[in-house]
């Protein structure tokens, strides 16, 4: 149990497969910062190399998070769709109609009004 319905053996499972990129990940890093450090190199070959990583880094980034709201956007209309819903989503709304009535915003603080 947890904030969210992953099993422990799923999340134990995932970090290690998550390690063998993290060594690439690593060991690339090591590289280029062995190739920063070289002294045949000049400080514009460093500001391009260094430019390059950001630039790259921020376009995964953007990438990345286009691709996952896309995913995450069909797989909500499916399920809208279908009229399922998730074991863990009731047991979430339950806990919060017993928790608060409702929610509300004074304007300098957030007042919780309980049942």
């Amino acid at each position: 149990a947890g904030v969210t319905s992953v099993s422990f053996l799923d999340n134990a499972l995932s970090l290690i497969y998550i390690l063998p990129r993290t060594v690439l990940c690593a060991f690339i890093g090591s590289c280029v910062g062995s190739l920063v450090r070289s002294e045949s190199i000049t400080r514009i070959t460093t500001a391009i190399i260094t430019i390059t990583g950001i630039v790259s880094g921020l376009l995964v980034i953007a990438v990345t998070s286009f691709y996952a709201k896309k995913e995450l956007n069909t797989v909500i209309v499916l399920r809208d769709a279908e009229g399922v819903e998730d074991d863990a989503s009731l047991q979430s709304s339950r806990t919060r109609t017993t928790d608060c009535s409702s929610i509300r915003n004074d304007g300098n603080a957030e007042t919780v009004a309980h049942v």
